[in-house]
Parts: structure tokens; sequence; C-alpha cells
């Protein structure tokens, strides 16, 4: 390693960083200060190189470069949105058998697919996994400063999809109670090894190993979810959201990502669940029917951006909305 290579990392590193490896500037100061924190200039760049903005948008996960409007012209996805009750729950509890699997092999990897956080490696590499939490929670903060607001310190939050607890840790730095709420067990015991061993005691990680869990959340005052959604089949994303919406406090924010649209896309009940598990899955939700779950809500769209959150960015459009329950709306 050279000498310049080993030498602390400066704020005007990371900010040429963002510049050179992500094409825009730096967010906000508290994103640059999240890197400061690299070991050295080899590290800073490991971080940027696999971070979820850089893989899914500029190879990695996501080859090839997003094109804006490239479907504003393309048919309707082939959608059955409405079915039986049985099946949705036999639908979720395939969605959980998968990510069971995936928690027991590869918890990690199955978060941020990089190879650097498979087991063989993950040692090395564990310190920039959480770091990337840090940088989601900087989405939020962004977006809500757009918004001309922030993140409330006596807010509880719920996070959908905590996985190992990556940025359900960072998220807990800045409210007084996260529910940490994921499908995977193998997965949430990490988490909880992890928050404990960092004395973080503010998080309240929760099975979803049904739809009453969702059923019965207390009222909370920001929901968070990114890179999550898409692993459901459409049916399961409508249910939890509504859910989740009916649980947002009135005046609540909603963060979240789900994909839109997706270029040849078919989901059949009957066929889906006749289909043989076959591992981590890739599915959309309708802007039309996520517009109507807002409306039935009391919920405004605040903003929404086209984000690069899909492995596939030719494909799919996806994107991340901010979204403020009415505080005159009853739940």
């Amino acid at each position: 390693m050279t000498d310049a290579a080993a030498r602390a990392v400066t704020r005007d590193d990371v900010v040429k960083a963002y510049e050179l490896i992500l094409g825009r500037p730096p967010e906000s100061e508290e994103a640059v200060r999240s890197h400061l924190g690299a070991r050295d200039l080899s590290d800073l760049r490991r971080q940027f190189f696999h971070s979820e903005e850089f893989r899914t948008g500029s190879g990695g996960m996501g080859s090839g470069a997003s094109v804006l409007g490239r479907h504003m012209t393309a048919p309707p996805a082939a959608l059955q949105l409405d079915g039986p009750p049985d099946q949705l729950a036999a639908m979720l509890a395939r969605v959980g058998e998968t990510w069971r699997q995936l928690g027991e092999e590869e918890p990690h990897w199955s978060v941020l697919t990089s190879d650097d956080y498979r087991q063989d490696k993950l040692a090395e590499h564990i310190d920039a996994f959480y770091a990337s939490g840090r940088q989601s929670v900087a989405l939020l903060k962004a977006a809500l400063k757009r918004a001309d607001r922030t993140i409330d310190p006596s807010w509880t939050a719920f996070e959908l999809g905590c996985g190992v607890g990556r940025i359900t840790a960072a998220l807990a730095g800045d409210v007084t109670r996260v529910i940490g709420c994921d499908i995977s067990r193998p997965h949430l015991e990490i988490a909880r090894r992890y928050a404990e061993q960092h004395g973080i005691g503010n998080i309240d990680f929760r099975h979803l190993d049904g739809f009453d869990v969702l059923d019965r959340l207390e009222p909370f005052d920001l929901f968070f979810s990114l890179i999550v959604l898409q692993h459901n089949p459409p049916p399961v994303i409508g249910y939890i959201l509504d859910r989740i919406f009916a649980a947002l406090k009135p005046g609540g924010f909603a963060f979240f990502q789900v994909p839109t649209y997706c270029l040849g896309y078919r989901f059949v009940w009957d066929e889906y669940l006749a289909r043989p598990i076959d591992g981590m899955e890739m599915h959309m939700f309708p802007q039309a029917a996520l517009f109507e779950l807002f409306a039935r809500h009391g919920m405004i769209c605040i903003e929404v951006q086209e984000d690069a959150f899909t492995a596939d960015t030719t494909a799919f459009v996806s994107n991340t909305f901010l979204v403020r329950k009415s505080a005159a709306h009853d739940a």
C-alpha cells in the first residue's frame, strides 16, 4: 500500500469520492461524516464501490445505465392482485421459507449482494456493511430536508425487512424507538446480537411469521423500508402496505422503495404458488394500485424519485417515495 493510500481520510477525499464514483455531490455533511471513519483511502474506495447506489446504478447488481422514461409507452403488466386469503398466507409463508434459507446460508450477502459480504469474507468487511446503513438513513434525512422536515427524536420508527440490523442500528441513533420487523428468524437473531454487542437498547425486533403481526402493530411515526418490498409478490406487497399505512400515525411519514413496473412481468396466483421455490425473487407493484392505497389512508405523496435499487435497471422501474399521512386522517 502506498503512503497516500494509507493516510487518514479527509473531508475533501469523501467529497471527491462522491463526485468521481457516484457522479454527484454529497447530500449532506452528515453523509460526509459517515465516511470519515474509513481506515484509509482504499477502505473509502471500497465503501463507495460496494454501496447500494453504485452497485445498483453502475455495475455489480446493476449492469448498464438506467434510462429515464424508458417505459412511458409500455403496456400494463399482467397482474392478478386479488385472491383468497388462504393463498395470500401461503405466499407469505413461501417468502418466509426463501429468506430463512438465505438467513442460514448467507445472511449478510442476502441483504447486500456483494461477494465481500459472503461468510468467508465477512470479517474483513463487516464494518463497511454496517456503515452502509448510515448512508441509507442519510437518504431519508435528505428527502425530509427537501420537504422542509427533519427526524423528530421522539419518534417511534417501524422498519420493514430489518434483516441483520444494518439500517435499524443506524436509525436507532436518531429516534426514541425502532420496531425492526423481518420475515427471517436467522436474520433477526444476528440483528439482536449486533444491537446487544453495540449497546443499542431501543430496538424491538419482531418476527413477521404471519399477517397478524402487522394487524397488531401499535401506532408509529415513521415507516422505513428499502430493497425489501421488491422481494414479495404483488398481493403481499399490497396487503403489507395497507396494514402499515393503517398503523402510521396521522402526520407520520413513510419513506420506502418499491419497483412499480417491469417490462414483460406477469403474476397469476395459481401459477406462482405452483412453482418451486428458487431463491431470491423480484417483483413489482403498480403505481396506480399504490396511489389507491395512499388515498384510502389519507396519505399525501410529497416526493417520488426514480431510483436504481433493482438488479435490472433496464426492465424495472423502481421508485422511492416520501409520503405523509394527513394529520386529520383517522386510521
